[in-house]
């Protein structure tokens, strides 16, 4: 057993695994965070569900507040939530807050944090060079405890045991660059927090890099959504690389 989950299925992209659980779970009405990759978006429309776009906290994270509010909107239910950045996102409250609603955490940024698949239903990760478990080869991966009854791959137990075992060794290497730049006068954001790093993200006044256009600046030209706080801090972070 893998982050709580009994299998793993490996497809082609990461995108392909959130189609195959987004079919899985029967979804319809999907809530994603403003800042996060719009793969997310593609692969909900494959699928046929239709994209809510919820605002987030000043950690980059998934606000459960903007959550709660479309909730009580629309009749939304399932939610897909990744740890953006390697910062671990509020799954567990989340879970605590809407027992119903079908949670698919995307852990392709934060292999290596506490808890995961404690409290989703199924785990998608994209594996690629640059991502958090890198390969030359991209593909993806999904976990759950229920069979898939979709075409897929089932991975081999011992390779996806090789795959993780350098999860713990690059957790410590990525924790030691990332009090090297704290110590050198960088406040990283959510540092205290628990947290991976895939990258060392901050807040600056001086942006020289975008590290995401927001989904609601993209696929939102009406202002249906509201995300007051991404709009607040969307100019103002930059990033420094931290490699395992």
């Amino acid at each position: 057993m893998i982050y709580n989950k009994k299998y793993v299925y490996k497809y082609s992209s990461g995108t392909e695994s959130l189609v195959v659980a987004l079919k899985q779970l029967n979804s319809k009405r999907v809530i994603v965070p403003s800042y996060t990759c719009t793969d997310l978006i593609t692969a909900i429309q494959i699928a046929g569900c239709e994209f809510f776009i919820a605002d987030c906290d000043f950690n980059l994270q998934i606000s459960l507040k903007s959550v709660t509010n479309l909730i009580k909107k629309f009749d939304i239910d399932t939610i897909i939530i990744p740890h953006m950045f390697g910062i671990q996102a509020p799954i567990s409250e989340i879970r605590t807050s809407f027992s119903s609603l079908k949670i698919i955490e995307d852990c392709s940024q934060g292999h290596g944090l506490p808890n995961i698949g404690e409290f989703s239903d199924v785990i998608v990760s994209s594996i690629n060079t640059g991502k958090w478990l890198t390969s030359n080869i991209h593909y993806g991966l999904l976990y759950t405890n229920n069979e898939i009854t979709l075409q897929s791959n089932v991975t081999h137990e011992m390779y996806i045991k090789e795959l993780h075992a350098s999860i713990t060794n690059k957790v410590k290497n990525r924790k030691e660059r990332a009090r090297e730049i704290q110590n050198a006068g960088v406040v990283l954001i959510a540092y205290d927090e628990p947290n991976v790093f895939l990258r060392g993200m901050y807040y600056t006044d001086k942006q020289k890099r975008i590290p995401y256009i927001p989904l609601h600046d993209i696929y939102d030209p009406y202002k249906k959504f509201n995300c007051p706080q991404v709009d607040d801090f969307k100019t103002k972070i930059d990033w420094i690389s931290i490699y395992g």
